[in-house]
């Protein structure tokens, strides 16, 4: 069984004039390896320790310097290079071990008693000093220049009143630059919508806006990360939101966490001192998970810490962080989706969650962008800063919102001149036909263009098959509400009109008699 021995009691052994021990049966009775026991044979042999005699004469720290003088590279005096600045050329683009270490042969000149290093021992040493030297900055913050967001990654839950569902929430934080303040509150998802509620509330809780706002590279904030040299895509709806605050979205670097750094430390916080606290709380709805949330966030945030030389972080945000902010707009920033990249097409209409919207005539066939908010649709082209449309959103039943203002000219007087005559013309043609083109103008889901090119349809339809055929059809799309030039064409092609007007077109009571047809006796009927 091996015994716990130190080092010096396996060099001892190696000593031992008694039994010469291989270094297998060393290493057993260690409990070390071989590999290791021949490694100390060798070192001793190299420093001219020869006899037991040679090895009590060394203290403890000569003798661990002296087992270990082959990691640490000691066995040879090596010629080396000013490693600070072969490190600051190992930083650059392209530049490699390989490369810098056939610099280092090429004008190194070896003083007496040393030696040139060999590959391996180059790029291990570089390896090592590089490590050593990875510090990272203590990065200062000036008064109002930046507010660090984020999801916490850990997550509250209320249970569903009616089914007893437990549903999970997000927790966002946020944290400011200057002061540490911190805030934290409750949302129901990591989605875009509910990232951008979140954010605004973060502004409304310090009560102004900071310069800048750096965030995390979630789908929600940056669509696409700055990756070799390519600058971030921000999300356009999140772009919205800063422009409408005056800030400016700074994604933090891809796998730079100390970017980021308050934001981190700022979650830890709220990990360990609020959620972890509300643990076992039940709750009922997403509110009062945020009434729970709000005094532990102010006991947070009036804790005095050695850190910040015991003053809390409140006091330093009102003494030297507030001032320094932008004011609040007088509108709160209402979110919109925005949908970039839309081909306008000839009619000017483009389509939006199942309605037509009209754009100015002059921008068909050109691309545009639109943001829908809770009760409006915005178009924008180009600039993205003053929308050339502007209409009250619908409720998506496949209405055509036009705005007069944005048909040609030749369009708009068509449209009005033709309204007129088409009317006067329907009511000679009798109160049916006069109520069947009223409800195909008004019809909100037939653009107006379009309805025009009904009513012309149902004129030559009148000469086609007479006033009397025409108002009975129009009668029988009146009745069935589906007063479109289509459907009264097309019960004037079926002879609807007529049958409904044959006083002799009943329906059959007596049976039909045919060999084929069986009659009730066959399912067992009388």
């Amino acid at each position: 069984m091996a015994q716990q021995i130190t080092r010096r009691d396996i060099c001892r052994l190696l000593f031992d004039e008694r039994v010469k021990h291989s270094n297998r049966q060393i290493g057993r009775l260690a409990g070390v390896s071989a590999t290791t026991v021949g490694k100390y044979r060798t070192m001793l042999a190299i420093h001219g320790i020869r006899s037991r005699k040679d090895l009590e004469a060394l203290g403890a720290s000569e003798l661990d310097q002296v087992l270990q003088t082959k990691k640490d590279g000691a066995k040879k005096d090596f010629e080396e290079p000013d490693w600070g600045t072969v490190h600051h050329d190992y930083q650059k683009r392209g530049c490699t071990i390989a490369l810098l270490y056939t610099e280092y042969m090429e004008d190194t000149t070896p003083g007496p008693g040393k030696v040139l290093m060999s590959e391996a021992t180059y790029g291990r040493k570089l390896r090592a000093y590089a490590k050593k030297h990875k510090l990272s900055m203590r990065q200062e913050h000036a008064p109002g220049e930046c507010m660090f967001v984020d999801f916490s990654g850990g997550r509250l839950a209320y249970q569903d009143a009616k089914t007893g569902e437990s549903i999970p929430v997000e927790v966002f934080v946020a944290c400011w630059g200057a002061s540490k303040l911190i805030f934290a509150t409750a949302v129901p998802t990591q989605q875009l919508a509910d990232w951008i509620e979140a954010n605004v509330r973060a502004l409304e809780y310090a009560g102004g806006v900071t310069a800048t706002i750096m965030s995390d590279n979630l789908k929600s904030a940056v669509i696409k990360p700055a990756v070799r040299g390519r600058d971030p895509v921000i999300n356009r709806s999140y772009q919205a939101f800063a422009d409408h605050y005056g800030t400016v979205i700074v994604p933090a670097r891809v796998r730079k966490p100390q970017d980021k750094s308050l934001a981190e430390g700022a979650v830890k916080i709220v990990k360990n001192w609020l959620l972890k606290k509300l643990r076992n709380h039940t709750f009922f709805s997403i509110h009062e998970i945020n009434e729970a949330i709000a005094p532990l966030l102010e006991r947070i945030n009036e804790r005095t810490t050695r850190g910040l030389q015991q003053r809390s972080r409140w006091e330093i945000f009102k003494t030297i962080e507030r001032q320094a902010l932008k004011s609040l707009p007088a509108v709160r920033h209402e979110f919109a989706e925005w949908t970039c990249g839309v081909r306008v097409p000839h009619d000017y209409h483009i389509s939006i969650k199942g309605d037509f919207y009209s754009v100015p005539h002059c921008f068909v066939s050109r691309t545009v962008n639109y943001s829908v908010s809770r009760t409006m649709v915005k178009i924008y082209c180009e600039s993205d800063v003053v929308p050339v449309a502007v209409h009250d959103l619908r409720n998506g039943s496949g209405q055509s919102v036009t705005n007069k203002e944005h048909m040609p000219q030749k369009h708009r007087v068509y449209a009005e001149s033709n309204v007129s005559d088409f009317l006067a013309w329907a009511q000679t043609q009798g109160a049916d036909v006069e109520t069947a083109f009223r409800a195909i103008l008004g019809n909100p889901r037939i653009h107006a263009i379009h309805a025009l090119r009904h009513l012309g349809k149902l004129q030559k339809a009148a000469s086609q098959y007479g006033t009397d055929r025409l108002q009975c059809a129009c009668k029988i799309a009146n009745e069935a509400r589906i007063q479109t030039a289509d459907s009264i064409i097309n019960i004037l092609d079926k002879e609807i009109d007529r049958r409904r007007r044959n006083a002799n077109d009943t329906v059959a009571t007596v049976a039909v008699q045919h060999e084929n047809v069986r009659g009730a006796a066959a399912y067992g009927g009388e």
